[in-house]
């Protein structure tokens, strides 16, 4: 058990200290995020993180590889996940120096799942090959996506990617499963070596390399739990810990097939985002549809002592929707439209509408990890009834959410608050 605390805190360390490195080798080699329509940052960030995570995980994995601590099967499952991480990473990579198709990057996702098939990983639930085998690979691909779906805001992939390995950690303790252990550890101090530097504002961006070979890990973590043949309640158990991430792609890939939209053309109607505008967003959205209105308040008065106070009420008036209220409050206060300009710069530039959406995404995150650690105490048939209930009730919630969203379909119009990409 010590030899897996080192190895976490060495690759918390390896991380911590080599970011700032990948960051200035991103710039070097040009794997960079340009500000573009759907982004808030101005300046261009390095999208290089997926070499901290790589090559962080190698070393150890090398080291588990060519000693005992593991069982020969265990070495050898090892040896094909970082082979299709290292395919996979290589494909995200070659994207950020030069985007690639979605369907020539889909084909070649395949082909990187094959790797760690090849060395035995498999969908252990149905032992069918002719069933699992599509599983697996279903698995593998789906996996990488929904993280690289999850990464669009600063910290928001890394820090639900760390709470999912905790969590991950803890049920490998629970069922002595050392190789999904390992893994788990590795990248949990990866993930958190990274975040210093990835949480807003972002010194770096994970990239396609990154999401893409952290969420190809994350599914051979759950692939390396379902290997129980006909144990419903450890294929549940990982998928609910996962389940963020899972659902926010499943409704993102739904929305855009309702909408008849390219399915792999990004928008802004995902999870996070609609949380965002819902929960911070109030201000700017009653500024925009009242634009007319302020044009209509004269200017030129200066901002006189004692003023201050007045900005921060007629701002928390404005705040609740009520114009009417405010200039009754105020009705010699002339400068409404540089207190509303104001209370919107400090909201950005404090990135206080990132930070709590991010927070409340992990707050999910969490909760639906508690339940899946929770699910491996059920029995079968126990299992089964809480799964349709969770499904129903998570269902109810997607759909509120997403109707939300679609009434407030004018939010893709707003400008992007700190922090989205």
């Amino acid at each position: 058990m010590s030899i897996y605390l080192a190895i976490f805190l060495v690759t918390f360390l390896f991380a911590l200290l080599f970011t700032p490195l990948a960051g200035r080798a991103g710039h070097k080699m040009g794997t960079v995020d340009k500000p573009r329509e759907l982004s808030i940052h101005t300046e261009t960030i390095p999208r290089s993180g997926g070499l901290v995570f790589f090559f962080a995980f190698l070393l150890p994995s090398i080291y588990l590889i060519t000693n005992s601590l593991l069982t020969s099967l265990e070495r050898r499952l090892l040896a094909g996940i970082m082979g299709g991480g290292l395919f996979i990473f290589a494909i995200g990579l070659l994207d950020d120096l030069k985007e690639i198709s979605p369907l020539k990057k889909f084909i070649w996702e395949i082909i990187a799942s094959i790797i760690p098939i090849a060395f035995g990983l498999h969908f252990g639930f149905l032992p069918q090959w002719w069933i699992s085998l599509p599983l697996t690979i279903f698995y593998l691909v789906g996996g990488a996506n929904a993280l690289n779906l999850s990464d669009g805001m600063d910290g928001l992939a890394t820090g639900m990617s760390a709470i999912i390995l905790g969590f991950f950690s803890l049920l490998s303790l629970s069922s002595g499963n050392h190789l999904a252990l390992a893994i788990s550890l590795i990248l949990l101090g990866i993930s958190l070596g990274f975040l210093y530097h990835n949480f807003y504002p972002a010194k770096i961006f994970l990239g396609d390399g990154g999401s893409l070979f952290l969420g190809f890990n994350l599914a051979c973590i759950a692939l390396i739990f379902s290997n129980r043949p006909y144990d419903f309640k450890w294929v549940l158990a990982p998928l609910l810990i996962l389940f963020i991430p899972v659902a926010d792609t499943a409704s993102a890939l739904l929305r855009r097939f309702r909408e008849k939209r390219d399915l792999f053309t990004g928008d802004r109607s995902h999870i996070y985002d609609i949380l965002q505008h819902k929960i911070l967003n109030k201000t700017t959205e009653f500024y925009i549809k009242n634009r007319e209105k302020f044009s209509e308040i004269p200017w030129g008065v200066p901002m006189k002592s004692g003023r201050a106070s007045q900005c921060d009420s007629v701002a928390n008036t404005l705040k609740h929707r009520n114009l009417n209220k405010a200039t009754e409050l105020h009705p010699d206060f002339i400068g409404v439209k540089i207190c509303v300009n104001l209370w919107l710069n400090i909201l950005k530039k404090k990135g206080f509408a990132h930070q709590t959406t991010v927070i409340s995404m992990y707050v999910f995150s969490g909760i639906y990890g508690v339940i899946g650690l929770g699910f491996t105490r059920l029995t079968q048939s126990q299992s089964i009834i809480f799964a349709i209930l969770i499904i129903i009730f998570s269902t109810w919630g997607m759909q509120r959410l997403w109707v939300f969203g679609h009434r407030n379909s004018n939010t893709k119009n707003l400008p992007p608050l700190a922090g989205s990409r």
